[in-house]
């Protein structure tokens, strides 16, 4: 029982969502969804095969995690670059601009279900720094980056406005991979819901990519 409450105010948000992004809800998705938490059976893995989109969203709600981002206006006061995660190489603080919207890297199999073997990162984007202020970083190179956990919600540029605009991020070198990460903060609520108004507003326009 205690299964079913925990996904229920994570279905709420999803439908809430739904009905301003068509995009996101089919009405036979809507139906599914629906169906798969009627009863004792309704659990968080239902809802992801049916909307692995909004499993981050499912996730979020019931572990009570606060959405992140990676691209800043301005870094949190008193930030130090000592904190990024341990062993990280190459840590720079750099004034960047992210060349396209970020590309999601939850692949699905043939069924549509997206496989619980996955990437370790939610997204990638490519972008190009314009200022290092501190770090190893080289203004005018491009950098291919990952970002994001499977865990958390997140925001990043995608308007044209917010791609035509300048960010402060945290990125690094992994030394497991070689790959380089940006580095994610903690928003507010209120931040992740303006940012969703505001994607919700752009994919309603028809201008969207």
């Amino acid at each position: 029982m205690k299964r079913h409450m925990g996904v229920v105010p994570a279905l709420l948000l999803i439908f809430q969502w739904s009905v301003t992004e068509a995009r996101s809800c089919t009405l036979t998705t809507c139906r599914a969804v629906a169906t798969a938490c009627l009863g004792s059976s309704c659990n968080r893995d239902a809802v992801w095969s049916i909307i692995p989109h909004q499993e981050g969203l499912v996730q979020m709600v019931a572990d009570n995690k606060p959405p992140l981002a990676y691209f800043l206006d301005e870094l949190p006061a008193g930030f130090d670059p000592s904190q990024v995660t341990n062993g990280a190489k190459e840590v720079a603080i750099a004034r960047v601009r992210a060349l396209d919207i970020p590309v999601w890297l939850g692949r699905r199999d043939k069924s549509g279900v997206v496989p619980i073997q996955r990437s370790r990162d939610k997204s990638f984007v490519r972008l190009r720094v314009l200022e290092v202020r501190s770090g190893s970083a080289a203004v005018g190179k491009t950098y291919d980056v990952y970002l994001g956990q499977w865990d958390r919600e997140m925001i990043y540029p995608l308007t044209p406005d917010q791609l035509a605009h300048d960010y402060v991020v945290v990125m690094y070198s992994d030394p497991n991979d070689g790959k380089y990460r940006l580095v994610g903060f903690p928003i507010s609520s209120a931040q992740h819901k303006d940012w969703m108004a505001k994607r919700s507003e752009y994919w309603r326009s028809g201008y969207r990519k």
